[in-house]
């Protein structure tokens, strides 16, 4: 008899951890946004932003990979979206 009180204590906690698992299945915990969300621009809002920037100026920029961006759409014809902190990086402004 004692063995089956064992198995009996072990199937009830087994039966304990897969309620466990099967509640946070059901309800995972809520994730945090990222607190370091990338800011992109287009090349105009990198302008506004950044008084005295002409847009010939941030296509040149990117045209030679001193900055970080990334193109949304087909190859040359796509939109050019900065990241604007890697553009106030190279541009020396450290605070907002």
């Amino acid at each position: 008899m004692n063995e089956n009180n064992q198995q009996l204590a072990i199937i009830t906690a087994l039966i304990e951890v897969l309620n466990t698992l099967k509640s946070t299945y059901e309800n995972p915990p809520e994730q945090k946004p990222s607190e370091s969300v990338t800011e992109m621009l287009t090349v105009q809002e990198c302008c506004d932003e950044f008084k005295g920037l002409t847009k010939y100026t941030i296509r040149k920029l990117v045209a030679d990979n001193k900055i970080a961006y990334v193109r949304a759409g087909d190859g040359k014809n796509g939109k050019v979206l900065v990241n604007k902190d890697s553009l106030a990086k190279y541009l020396g402004k450290t605070d907002g």
